[in-house]
């Protein structure tokens, strides 16, 4: 995988992708539903295990499903600064625009094919549409919000929100303006759209104290198992279907007459084909038209 990465063979990486869905998918799997928590934040501190002392491994064994979004959302976040920086003329460039466009299209190409292979993940969730989510998240904070996440960092909590992924933790170095006013600042407009978040802001910082942080991540894992713990209970039990059939409502009586009746009419009906009078009455219906 590192001869693919540095030689920046895509071919090579997209046909890894599919060997590595094929083995995941074959991995035997405890079949419970679980809590899930959402973890947004800086780029850095988000995905690198050590900057974020290994908080995914940990949500993990605490009977979590750490939900992250995809890093590509990040890069791909450039294509809409770049059209929303011309509306509001903060750039004019007719060159830039047609560079940027075609090189728009270029990308989508190879993601297209990533989210191809993607699908025959047996948990594969759709990558949200950015352009999307971005016209969403311009309705809470501007989209001139450019520095470091941005706006994204917004974004990305909507779309796990509207995804029901209400516990989120959202991880900043110390010092970070731009995460604590598009991450921690959101949390008040947020909650209006979506009483039930439960937004926990961590400092990762050499001199934070590790136990502070993992008293308070206790505290919300807890809170997501009792709220997994109420759903189970309050999820209707699957009952028993059951085919509809018309209520007998005539006697047995009825029946056994109309048993009795129906063998008489065979036995008559056999009777007169013996002696060819039925024929006989068919084909004088014939000659009459009837």
């Amino acid at each position: 995988m590192e001869r693919g990465i540095e030689d920046a063979d895509y071919h090579y990486l997209l046909n890894l992708l599919i060997k590595a869905v094929d083995d995941f998918n074959n991995i035997e799997i405890n079949n419970r539903f679980v809590p899930r928590i959402g973890i947004v934040g800086e780029i850095f501190v988000k995905y690198n295990f050590f900057s974020n002392g290994n908080i995914i491994e940990w949500l993990s064994s605490q009977g979590v499903e750490v939900d992250l979004p995809p890093i590509q959302s990040f890069f791909s976040q450039f294509f809409i600064n770049e059209t929303y920086d011309q509306k509001a003329f903060f750039k004019r460039s007719f060159v830039d625009r047609i560079k940027y466009s075609l090189l728009e299209i270029y990308s989508k190409y190879h993601l297209v094919q990533i989210e191809r292979v993607m699908r025959e993940f047996r948990f594969y969730r759709k990558i949200h549409d950015l352009k999307e989510l971005s016209e969403i998240t311009d309705e809470i904070v501007s989209l001139v919000n450019q520095f470091g996440e941005g706006w994204l960092l917004t974004a990305e909590m909507i779309a796990m929100l509207r995804e029901g992924t209400s516990n989120i933790v959202c991880l900043q170095p110390f010092g970070c303006i731009s995460n604590h006013i598009t991450g921690k600042g959101m949390e008040k407009k947020l909650k209006e759209m979506f009483p039930d978040l439960n937004l926990l802001a961590l400092d990762m910082d050499a001199g934070t104290s590790e136990v502070n942080i993992l008293n308070r991540l206790h505290l919300m894992v807890s809170e997501a198992h009792e709220q997994t713990a109420c759903e189970m209970e309050t999820m209707p039990e699957q009952k028993e279907t059951r085919r509809f059939t018309i209520p007998d409502v005539f006697p047995k009586e009825f029946h056994a007459f109309n048993s009795y009746t129906s063998l008489e009419v065979e036995k008559w009906r056999a009777w007169v084909s013996n002696l060819e009078l039925w024929e006989r009455a068919r084909k004088m219906k014939r000659r009459i038209g009837l």
